[in-house]
This record gives C-alpha cells, structure tokens and sequence, in this order.
C-alpha cells in the first residue's frame, strides 16, 4: 500500500472503492466500526492482528452476514503468505 500512500482504513477504501461507485463513507465506517479502528488512524502493517481485523471486517462488508467461511487459521497463513511475498517483491 505505500505505493499509493495509503496508510489509514479510509484512504484505502477510497482508493479502490470510490465514491463514484460505492457509499465509501459507509463502507470505511462499517469496516472501522468492526476492525475497532478509527477511520484516519494510522495502519500498522506488520501487525498481524490488526490486518486479520480489517480483512475480516472487508469481507463482511464485501460478502454480507455469511462473509467468513475461512477459519482464523487460514486467515493467519494467508497473511503470512502475502507479507512472504510482499518481502519477496520488495526486493527486486
């Protein structure tokens, strides 16, 4: 996300679903409201849980009710996986 500075729950969803297309503000704060962050609050990348709650939240938002099949196990290894090759990219 530092590619396109976003570094708070609102300018990522802004970025990738803008108002144009989508009620971004309820977006932001239905996804902030379950992740338990505030919208302009800085996004601490490498913590695991913080991203587990926004990715979480997204899907729900993204998904409705039955939005999460995928057991916090998996969520963790996904997570893992793409800070592995977030690292990987990083260094080319």
């Amino acid at each position: 996300m530092s590619k396109y500075k976003l570094t708070t729950v609102r300018k990522i969803i802004y970025r990738w679903a803008p108002p144009n297309e989508n009620n971004t503000a309820a977006y932001t704060n239905h996804v902030c409201y379950l992740a338990h962050l505030d919208p302009n609050q800085e996004i601490e990348f490498g913590n695991k849980l913080t991203m587990l709650q926004i990715g979480r939240a997204m899907c729900q938002v993204e998904n409705g009710l039955q939005y999460d099949p995928i057991n916090r196990k998996e969520w963790l290894e996904a997570l893992d996986e793409g800070y592995e090759m977030a690292l990987r990219n990083a260094k080319k």
